[in-house]
């Protein structure tokens, strides 16, 4: 995380920096836990996508290319 300037602080990367194209085109993110254990992420999507996605009211993907959200995470 020292590139980020959070090396001073107890993190533990759950998942390493990376592109995750199931979640959406150009998405790059970094999975890690808090020191309480709560999983975390630092999100970039490139400039744009946001607005694209608020003007068309979806990303572009196809409803069954998208991950499911899990249903325990629902309550």
């Amino acid at each position: 995380m020292e590139v980020l300037g959070l090396d001073h602080i107890d993190l533990t990367v759950l998942d390493a920096p990376a592109e995750y194209p199931k979640y959406g085109p150009d998405y790059y993110a970094v999975f890690f836990a808090d020191p309480d254990g709560m999983k975390l992420e630092l999100v970039h999507f490139p400039w744009g996508y946001w607005r694209r996605v608020q003007q068309d009211g979806h990303d572009g993907r196809a409803r069954s290319d998208r991950p499911a959200i899990p249903e325990e995470s629902l309550r």
